[in-house]
């Protein structure tokens, strides 16, 4: 081989890594960024409750419309080129917004959350091709940091608007600078060539796969949850007696405590035969913040809120990793991540609809109501989880038309 040749396919993967990271940080601010800013906005711009409703439900959906569309475009252009064309449609949008009107707050809204649909595929894609022996470490710290850049985004929004003098466009803007600084980051590895997947042959399709199915319900099921937390756990606060203020930290501290889960309990499960004894602790864990938050003495209640976020952000790395642990191949793991995330998005974003519904209706203590549903749906989760955390494989791509099974030069440098 060539000296050019070698210097062409020279492979850091600290430097990847970094790149993935970086791109984790930037998969939820232009989200979480919204609703703080939600009355603000809501007010300058005169949206109506419906418009809002639709304002904080679209970007789950268009995550569910983003997820698909990643192996198609990868099978075409490449992830590594389809992660840097993705985080350039994800800046556009979140900048978009900065004119603070009500097209480009949508318009904006609807870019990011497509482009970030697509990132959240090929992302562990990626992991699964570059770091096969090290995927649930890979996904836990990727998990984190996308938690910990939630966090930081849904903190920082109103201290920002304060800085500007209440121009809520103007804080919301800053949700495209960790996008900016990980586009710049990702572009030398733009530069390098990667196998091609255009010649691959129609891959088996994995909707008649049972596992890939399970999969696809625990990942929708802890995502439901997830976004009726992150939607109405202040107004569960409000209910037990706490002011705005603590609502809101109530729900921070929940956030920021997800991103230890994220990272704690999957590095224990990859130690394990199977991931069933994971799934029973998340569940575990979930249930027991969410019962507290609602009949604990509500002195306890900050305790509870860190018991759920630990539950939560674990559930959430689990379900990413197992995609990677279920996957014989990376073109697996991007079909898998697609679906996955694409039919779960769509069910997750029923889940605060639904609430809404509940809380608006004539019920004397819908709370009870509410979280009795919730511990429904922690069933389905567990069941779904036990049986995707069995130690099987997914159907895979043929052995010897899989371009992204190729072995690259330099890989383990």
């Amino acid at each position: 081989m060539s000296t050019h040749r070698r210097q062409q396919h020279h492979y850091s993967p600290a430097l990847l890594l970094a790149g993935l990271v970086l791109i984790g940080i930037t998969l939820r601010p232009a989200l979480t960024a919204v609703a703080p800013l939600l009355r603000s906005l809501s007010e300058n711009l005169q949206l109506s409750a419906s418009t809002q409703g639709l304002l904080t439900t679209l970007p789950v959906l268009c995550l569910a419309l983003g997820a698909p569309l990643a192996p198609k475009l990868a099978h075409r252009f490449g992830y590594r080129r389809l992660l840097g064309g993705a985080l350039a449609i994800m800046a556009i949008g979140a900048l978009l917004r900065v004119t603070g009107t009500v097209s480009t707050l949508f318009l904006g809204t609807v870019l990011a959350a497509l482009a970030i649909g697509v990132c959240n595929v090929a992302v562990f894609a990626m992991v699964k091709r570059h770091f096969p022996g090290k995927v649930t470490l890979i996904t836990s710290v990727v998990s984190t940091f996308m938690t910990l850049g939630a966090t930081a985004s849904a903190g920082l929004m109103v201290p920002l608007q304060r800085v500007h003098g209440g121009h809520w466009n103007l804080a919301i803007g800053y949700a495209a600078v960790p996008t900016v600084i990980a586009l710049l980051f990702w572009i030398p590895q733009l530069l390098r060539r990667e196998p091609h997947a255009a010649n691959l042959p129609p891959a088996r399709s994995l909707h008649h796969s049972r596992l890939a199915w399970q999969m696809t319900a625990f990942m929708g099921l802890q995502s439901m949850l997830a976004y009726i937390v992150f939607s109405w756990l202040p107004a569960l606060a409000h209910s037990r007696g706490l002011d705005d203020q603590s609502a809101g930290f109530l729900l921070s501290l929940s956030s920021l405590i997800q991103a230890a889960g994220s990272i704690g309990l999957p590095l224990l499960a990859r130690r394990l035969p199977d991931q069933r004894g994971a799934v029973v602790t998340v569940v575990a864990l979930t249930a027991t913040g969410l019962g507290g938050l609602v009949w604990a003495p509500v002195g306890g209640i900050w305790l509870w809120a860190v018991v759920l976020g630990l539950g939560q952000g674990a559930a959430f790395a689990l379900a990413l990793s197992l995609i990677g642990l279920r996957s014989p191949d990376p073109h697996t793991a991007g079909r898998m991540s697609s679906m996955q995330q694409g039919f779960g998005y769509l069910l997750a974003g029923t889940g605060p609809l639904t609430v809404g519904l509940v809380l608006s209706g004539p019920l004397q203590d819908p709370w009870t109501v509410i979280v009795l549903g919730m511990f429904g749906v922690l069933v389905l989760e567990l069941l779904a989880g036990l049986a995707a955390g069995r130690d099987r494989l997914l159907p895979g791509a043929p052995a010897e038309h899989d371009t992204d099974q190729l072995p690259e030069p330099a890989m383990h440098r």
